[in-house]
């Protein structure tokens, strides 16, 4: 999969017709110092394919330009989950009523797209359908129609005011847009914000496209975000193997990567954790 940083992913939804804050990229002190200057009071935002960015430092507040580069400063170079900061998007700040999530996946039970809805934005999905599971709203959508506007937005007034509920069902008509026209397997915003105004703003936004759709956004492929290997993915890699490390204990080796997720799930049916997804090739066994 390839995964995109916010950056590159928040102006495929402005393109879609979704709000975004006014934002620049700065890659140095002295472009977060300009950038803010035209800005006026912003957040600055560590550009790296991770979560739970603002928890690790990664997401800070300035209030002017000094600020702005003061704090830029301090954060280039820094690690957020792993990775080296290099790029920041410094965006405008707003005044937030509410925040949702708000994603469309592609759903292999389903077989189709799944747009995916809570009140409780901000906060990783597990964390919010842990929270508040009765909330959690999950809609079906026939991919060459689209969503049915009218019945996401009665669906989701049930734990939203219907007036905003009608904004957010129109954003998700036009995140779909943007998730079948660039092929992804996931397009999220956390949070998709309701400003004290009424309006609605994308604050974040990660896409993700399976590599074997890239030969079509060829535009997206070269600006796919680099990702952190471990040293045993690392070495995988170089000999040509895919490799993926996990946290459980069971070790396994498979010959094409259906074969290495049916494996994974049958382990994880039987009460037991994969250590790793490591696939060697579907005609593997022809090289022996």
């Amino acid at each position: 999969m390839a995964n995109f940083c916010e950056f590159t992913a928040k102006p495929l939804l402005e393109d879609a017709g979704i709000r975004i804050p006014n934002g620049e990229v700065a890659r140095t002190p002295d472009e977060a110092f300009s950038a803010a200057s035209r800005i006026g009071p912003c957040m600055l935002k560590a550009q790296v394919p991770a979560g739970r960015r603002g928890k690790a430092g990664g997401i800070l507040p300035a209030a002017s330009a000094k600020d702005a580069g003061s704090v830029a400063k301090g954060m280039i170079g820094m690690s957020v989950c792993e990775h080296r900061v290099d790029t920041l998007l410094v965006e405008e700040q707003v005044a937030i009523r509410e925040e949702h999530y708000l994603a469309i996946i592609s759903d292999p039970v389903l077989e189709g797209p799944l747009i995916i809805h809570s009140p409780a934005g901000g906060m990783d999905i597990e964390e919010a359908s842990a929270r508040h599971p009765d909330s959690l709203l999950r809609f079906p959508v026939e991919i060459r129609s689209g969503p049915d506007t009218g019945e996401l937005a009665e669906r989701i007034s049930e734990h939203a005011d219907p007036a905003a509920a009608a904004k957010i069902a129109d954003v998700a008509a036009k995140l779909f847009q943007a998730y079948r026209k660039n092929d992804a397997e996931l397009i999220e915003i956390n949070p998709l914000a309701v400003l004290t105004d009424g309006s609605i703003v994308a604050l974040d936004c990660k896409l993700v496209i399976d590599d074997a759709s890239l030969h079509r956004q060829r535009d997206l492929a070269g600006q796919a975000a680099t990702e952190h290997a471990s040293a045993l993915e690392a070495e995988a890699e170089e000999a040509g193997l895919k490799f993926i490390g996990l946290d459980g204990s069971v070790g396994i080796l498979a010959n094409g990567a259906g074969l290495t997720m049916t494996t994974m799930d049958a382990i994880s049916h039987f009460g037991g954790k994969p250590a790793n997804f490591l696939e060697i090739g579907g005609e593997a066994y022809t090289k022996s």
